[in-house]
């Protein structure tokens, strides 16, 4: 009796994760089905326009599509896509490849963002971090050297500190742009 009980008892079980996992793998489908985008439309030649002087003289521009996102500098737009006369990449170094001319088509594009670089908000940001790291370790010399002159300890740890994090901080906030939507215009930007 025991042993029927749970024999039943595991039987429910497995069957219940059985369902379980059923349940999550339909949601998850259902969700990726519903959370896809569809790709935008080509534009008109108004919008084309409009796209191509917003674009003009930007630096960081982000198209997204039916293969991800891609980060492309130079771009031109006409009616067979977006061209790019270099691929931004996130890499020390880049492939000769990564700098021929692209086109991606319309037909795969889902949306086009331009990004504002943060240098001085991240440079900021760093400073203020770096501060708190240089106060800290300005007040543990102090606490090192207990006797004699601790005055020079700023400017010989402190500043250092302060000055790597604000440049830290910048380059970061430079590589990382906040990103703007611009085509299709009918949805919110980012």
């Amino acid at each position: 009796m025991v042993l029927s009980t749970t024999g039943r008892a595991r039987a429910n079980g497995a069957h219940a994760s059985a369902v379980h996992a059923l349940a999550c793998a339909a949601v998850t489908v259902a969700c990726g089905w519903v959370a896809t985008p569809a790709l935008a439309a080509t534009p008109d030649d108004a919008e084309l326009a409009s796209l191509a002087a917003r674009l003009s003289g930007q630096s960081h521009v982000r198209v997204l599509g039916s293969f991800g996102a891609r980060q492309l500098g130079a771009v031109s737009v006409d009616a067979a896509g977006i061209h790019a006369t270099s691929v931004s990449r996130p890499a020390l170094v880049a492939s000769r490849d990564a700098m021929e001319p692209t086109l991606v088509p319309w037909a795969e594009i889902r949306a086009v963002e331009v990004g504002r670089p943060r240098g001085l908000e991240g440079a900021i940001g760093g400073a203020a971090v770096g501060s708190l790291l240089a106060l800290g370790a300005v007040e543990s010399f102090k606490n090192v050297v207990k006797e004699g002159d601790t005055s020079r300890a700023w400017p010989v740890i402190g500043i250092p500190i302060i000055g790597a994090t604000a440049v830290l901080g910048g380059w970061l906030g430079h590589t990382s742009p906040q990103w703007q939507q611009v085509y299709p215009t009918t949805m919110a930007a980012r």
